[in-house]
């Protein structure tokens, strides 16, 4: 069976469950409060500071071409202020109770505690004692990956995974299998770009790339092979995985995972010898109780979801104070070309009924042929792990009882 590219990989599904994009908050006077004290204070901050910059390098100018040259650096680290700025507002948007900065490394400006891009603060002596420098940087420029910001997740999901393939000719129409998936993801990212992200009620609806990533580029860490992992009473392998550099996966496959006590209730147990970049540490996840979806009838062969109209949800109750998460992507795909994917995060109570209304679904396009629903229970929480050159970095580590379908129809690439 093949499928589009626009397929949404399970690494970034599973990054999404555990809370890597989040839904941003409806606090208009916090937001704006937010932007007025942080994010404009901090971009006056960012161009003075590579103004200062400028003045000094212009003055020790001895020709023409230098100076071209400095005001050129100026130019453009004006422009990074900007941008870094534009993301502070977006971040205010997010979650306006969190540490939003206008976040340019090397612009001489050192807040009160590293920011991401920085890694020290001039009153900071944790990180790196007596050895940060003007630009923020450990040892005036000596790199550390991953200092203060997130350094990786690691996830243990109980899965329900169903594929539709309704092409013309498919050699397999239906699909669908249930496992345990196991898997740490160790790297950092820069350079994403800000996606828009509009919020109507609980969801939140995006534009996604081809492979769900929305940009930027990453940078595998190593945190040491192998790694183990237990869960009750049985012992596995975290060994380096063909997702790519970077990530662990177990060397069980996920049903034998699933025969072998890694299940809905468990706790998993994870620990990481430590490597270049990462130290060792250890992390406990409980994985929640089965979701138990029923509406949608996911193992219906015949099941296709209206995008015109208000999806229902229904599912085993929970825990009314906790949510479910779910994630829906939709687009018109060929099989060379994945087209553009419309996405949306939505958040329901836990309560064992609830729905995407209209208004949300209307975003989608009704003739999409590449539709992938999933539906899940989390338990998450950020961890503080080492850093093998100094300082520490964040790992999101987590469990969850996942529901994913993926329909397709797209058709047969022509042959000439």
């Amino acid at each position: 069976m093949r499928t589009p590219k626009a397929v949404v990989s399970l690494a970034f599904l599973t990054a999404l469950v555990l809370g890597s994009l989040a839904v941003p908050a409806d606090a208009a006077s916090p937001k704006k409060q937010c932007i007025k004290s942080r994010c404009n204070a901090q971009k006056k901050a960012c161009l003075a500071g590579f103004r200062s910059q400028f003045t000094a390098v212009k003055a020790a100018c001895g020709d023409g071409k230098c100076k071209r040259n400095a005001k050129r650096a100026k130019r453009q680290n004006g422009k990074r202020c900007k941008h870094a700025f534009k993301s502070c507002k977006k971040c205010c948007g997010t979650d306006p109770a969190a540490a939003c900065n206008v976040e340019v490394a090397g612009d001489g400006v050192c807040g009160g505690s590293p920011r991401p891009g920085e890694q020290c603060d001039g009153q900071d002596a944790a990180a790196c004692p007596g050895q940060c420098g003007a630009d923020c940087l450990c040892s005036g420029g000596a790199g550390n990956p991953g200092q203060g910001g997130k350094v990786g997740e690691v996830s243990a999901v109980k899965a329900l995974l169903v594929v539709v393939d309704a092409a013309p000719f498919s050699s397999r129409p239906f699909a669908s299998g249930v496992g345990f998936l196991l898997t740490a993801m160790f790297q950092t990212v820069s350079g994403a770009p800000s996606l828009p992200v509009q919020q109507i009620g609980n969801c939140a609806i995006t534009t996604a790339t081809d492979d769900g990533s929305g940009g930027g580029t990453a940078t595998p860490l190593d945190a040491g092979t192998p790694g183990q992992a237990t869960a009750g009473g049985t012992v596995v392998d975290l060994v380096p995985s063909t997702l790519g550099p970077g990530t662990l996966e177990a060397s069980l496959s996920p049903p034998t995972l699933l025969a072998r006590g890694f299940d809905n209730g468990a706790q998993v147990d994870v620990s990481l010898p430590g490597g270049a970049d990462i130290g060792a540490f250890s992390v406990s996840v409980r994985v929640p109780a089965d979701l138990g979806l029923t509406v949608p009838n996911v193992l219906d062969p015949a099941l296709r979801l209206d995008l015109t109209q208000a999806l229902d949800f229904a599912w085993a109750a929970g825990d009314a104070a906790q949510t479910i998460d779910v994630v829906l992507t939709a687009g018109v795909a060929s099989r060379t070309s994945p087209g553009p994917l419309t996405l949306a995060v939505c958040t329901l109570p836990d309560t064992g009924a609830g729905s995407i209304p209209a208004d949300v679904m209307s975003h989608f396009p009704a003739d999409a042929n590449f539709i992938q629903l999933d539906v899940a229970r989390t338990l998450a929480a950020d961890v503080s792990v080492p850093l093998t050159q100094g300082g520490t970095g964040t790992v999101t580590a987590g469990g969850a009882s996942l529901v994913s379908w993926t329909f397709t129809d797209v058709p047969p690439t022509t042959r000439r």
